[in-house]
C-alpha cells in the first residue's frame, strides 16, 4: 500500500510545505503566477503547461537525444524511418507530469497500441538512450552571481528484479514490495515473457521511467556536489538564457562522465521541479523541512531579483495553463 511507503509521507509533506509557502510569497508579490518570473524562457516559470519541445529548443543539441513530435494522425513508422529513429524509442507527452503516458516502445505492435491513447495530445517520440545510470542535478542561479549553483544531486534507481533461478517473471514481479510499481503495466509489456524463469542472480529492469511514482528509488548524491559538477553544470547552460531554477534529468554512464559533460538529457523540469534528494530513505525528516524551505526561499529570491523586469502573467494565464495541464495528464 502507498500509504505504508516512507516516500508517500514525503510527497504529502513537500506538497503541503510548498503550498504554504506558494500563498505566503502569493500574498506577497500579489500574483498566484509569481513563480513564473524565475524562468521567462518557459511557460509559467515551468510550473504548469510548459512544452518539453520548446525546453530542447535551448538546449546545444550535443545534449539531446533524437527527437520529433507526433500525433494521433502521425504514421508513427513513417516519422521513425524519417528521422533515423530505430526500437526502442521512448513515447511521453510534450506536455507531461510525473511520468504521465511515458513509454519504452520495443516493436511496431507497441507503437500501435500506444497510439491509441495519444487522443489529442502531441507527443514525442525519443531516441532510447541506453547509458546504464539516471541522475537529477537540481540548480539554480542568482542574478548577482552569474553562475549557477547545485543544491541537490540524485541517481534515481529503476525498479528491477532478480532472478532466484527458480520463479518466473511474473512471480517475481508480484512478489516484488513496490506499491508505485504500476504492476498491470510492466506485466502486459513482459507478457511473452512472464512465464520465463529468470537464471539466479540476473537483473532485470522492468520499468524505465524514472520517476517516484513509477517505482523508482532516489538516492542522496549530495556528497558528490564539487568543482568539477558545478562546472559542467554551467557549460551546460552557458548558451541558455532565461533559464534561472531548476532540474536537469540525464542519463550517463558513470559519475566521472557527469562531471566531464558526458550526459545526455532527458527533460529540465523548471519552476515545479521538487529536490528529490528529500526521498532518500536516510534522509530525517527535519532535513527534509529545511531542504524545502531552501528551495522555496531560493526560488522566492530569484522571484524577487527578477521583479519589474520581467512582466507577471495574469491570474487568468494562470488558471488557463492549470486547466491544459489537468487536461493532458488526464487519462
Amino acid at each position: 500500500m502507498k500509504i505504508t511507503d516512507r516516500g508517500y509521507w514525503i510527497s504529502t509533506l513537500y506538497k503541503y510545505q510548498s503550498l504554504l509557502y506558494w500563498l505566503v510569497y502569493s500574498l506577497y508579490f500579489r500574483s498566484i503566477t509569481f513563480f513564473s518570473l524565475a524562468n521567462p524562457a518557459m511557460k509559467l516559470g515551468g510550473m504548469l503547461d510548459d512544452k518539453k519541445s520548446e525546453v530542447y529548443s535551448l538546449v546545444d543539441s550535443k545534449y539531446l537525444a533524437k527527437t520529433v513530435l507526433i500525433s494521433a494522425q502521425s504514421d508513427l513508422l513513417a516519422e521513425m524511418r524519417s528521422s533515423g529513429l530505430d526500437f526502442p524509442v521512448i513515447i511521453k507527452p510534450d506536455i507531461g507530469f510525473k511520468g504521465f503516458l511515458v513509454r519504452k516502445i520495443d516493436n511496431e505492435r507497441e507503437l500501435q497500441s500506444i497510439q491509441s491513447l495519444f487522443e489529442d495530445r502531441v507527443m514525442l517520440m525519443q531516441e532510447y538512450l541506453s547509458m546504464k545510470r539516471e541522475f537529477s542535478i537540481m540548480c539554480y542561479k542568482r542574478k548577482n552571481s552569474h553562475r549557477f549553483a547545485v543544491s541537490s544531486f540524485v541517481e534515481k534507481k529503476l525498479p528491477f528484479i532478480m532472478g532466484d533461478g527458480t520463479s518466473s517473471i511474473k512471480e517475481l514481479i508480484e512478489k516484488l514490495k513496490n506499491p508505485f510499481l504500476k504492476k498491470d503495466l510492466v506485466l502486459q509489456k513482459l507478457d511473452q515473457r512472464k512465464e520465463e524463469i529468470l537464471e539466479e542472480g540476473i537483473e532485470l529492469t522492468v520499468d524505465h521511467v524514472g520517476n517516484y511514482a513509477r517505482g523508482s528509488k532516489f538516492y542522496n548524491m549530495n556528497n558528490e556536489i564539487d568543482s568539477d559538477l558545478i562546472e559542467e553544470v554551467n557549460n551546460f547552460f552557458q548558451n541558455i538564457e532565461g533559464l534561472n531554477f531548476g532540474r536537469l534529468d540525464i542519463k550517463a554512464e558513470s559519475i566521472d562522465q557527469v562531471k566531464r559533460g558526458e550526459f545526455k538529457l532527458l527533460e529540465i523540469n523548471g519552476a515545479k521541479a521538487e529536490p528529490i534528494h528529500i526521498y532518500d530513505i536516510n534522509m530525517s525528516v527535519w532535513s527534509v523541512v529545511k531542504d524545502v524551505h531552501f528551495h522555496w526561499t531560493t526560488l522566492f529570491k530569484i522571484v524577487k531579483e527578477n521583479l519589474g523586469i520581467i512582466k507577471k502573467p495574469t491570474t487568468r494565464e494562470g488558471l488557463r495553463s492549470f486547466r491544459s495541464l489537468k487536461k493532458t495528464v488526464s487519462s
